[in-house]
């Protein structure tokens, strides 16, 4: 993008700059006036080119001014809603870890209960059977 706009200001200084020539040689070539009538226009068309040239590239240099902050204004928020957005994920991630470390440990408790209520059961029927066997 900015290639495209740099490329469209300078084909812009470069087609004006020839127009200027190409116009003060026309006006050598077609000038009914002396030399001296000549060359002062010639100055004068001159200065007057180059003030043209002078408020063209201070132009641009406000444009790319404003389109470089522009620019930069657009980025800094962009880069601020992914800081954003990857805290939120980060959130959500610990939130969903957190939560699935409770299950688990809720899980764990409650088959480590069972598993002592069985083996309490399993304990309590051995003596039981040994006695029906005797």
């Amino acid at each position: 993008m900015a290639r495209d706009e740099g490329g469209d200001i300078g084909a812009f200084l470069s087609g004006f700059v020839i127009g200027g020539l190409v116009g003060a040689a026309v006006a050598l070539v077609l000038a009914p006036q002396s030399g001296e009538e000549t060359r002062q226009i010639i100055s004068e068309r001159g200065i007057e080119l180059r003030d043209r040239g002078q408020v063209s590239l201070e132009t641009s240099r406000a444009r790319i001014s404003e389109t470089t902050t522009q620019v930069r204004d657009r980025a800094a928020g962009i880069s601020e809603q992914a800081r954003s957005r990857a805290v939120a994920a980060r959130d959500a991630g610990t939130a969903s870890l957190n939560s699935s470390t409770e299950r688990a440990k809720t899980v764990i408790a409650t088959g480590s209960e069972k598993a002592k209520e069985t083996l309490k059961k399993v304990t309590r029927r051995k003596p039981a059977d040994d006695s029906a066997a005797t």
